[in-house]
């Protein structure tokens, strides 16, 4: 189950290095794309980049409300 729906209110804020939406950015209507709980770290037998399974959300809203929600999972092969 998605941690969005549509038509969920947007409100969040948080301090700046945190992947929660501004105060300037909720009550516009756009689009954002940000990842949740999704920690990056280097594989050690490959060195390469890994993340976790959590999902990347690409989420439209207007007016402060989620419109529609894409999700894409960040581990690619």
């Amino acid at each position: 189950m998605s941690r969005f729906s549509t038509g969920q209110r947007v409100m969040t804020k948080g301090p700046n290095d945190d992947t929660t939406l501004r105060e300037e950015q909720y009550d516009k209507p756009g689009t954002i794309t940000l990842v949740i709980d999704s920690g990056v770290s280097n594989d050690p037998a490959t060195g390469r980049a890994q993340s976790s399974l959590e999902p990347l959300y690409t989420i439209l809203f207007d007016n402060g409300f989620i419109e529609q929600i894409w999700e894409r999972n960040l581990i690619e092969d």
